[in-house]
Order: structure tokens, then sequence, then C-alpha cells
């Protein structure tokens, strides 16, 4: 989806989420804390891709 977003509007981007990888289990919390997918994480993956794009000019 992101490739084909970024094809006709090319965006400072980064994807976050679950490597390709065997998924540990556990409660949802713990989960999104281990892979880091709590809000502030989001939030600060988002900050680094603003500032790229800022220094990019």
């Amino acid at each position: 989806m992101l490739a084909v977003l970024a094809e006709g509007n090319p965006v400072p981007c980064r994807k976050i989420g679950v490597q390709d990888a065997f998924v540990e289990s556990g409660g949802i919390e713990e989960l999104f804390t281990h892979y880091r997918l709590q809000p502030t994480d989001i939030a600060e993956a988002a900050r680094v891709v603003v500032q790229k794009k800022a220094k990019r000019g």
C-alpha cells in the first residue's frame, strides 16, 4: 500500500510494525510495548520522519 501511495506523491515515510518474524504471545499491552507499537512509539516514528523531511528542505 505504501509503495502505491508514494508513486504519485512521494513523501517521507517510515514503515512500523512487526517485522517478518515469529510473533511472541502475550497480552495486547505487552506485545504493543515489545514491538514498539504504543502511541508514544508511533508518535516518535512520525517525529523522526518529519525531522528528516525538514533537513532535506
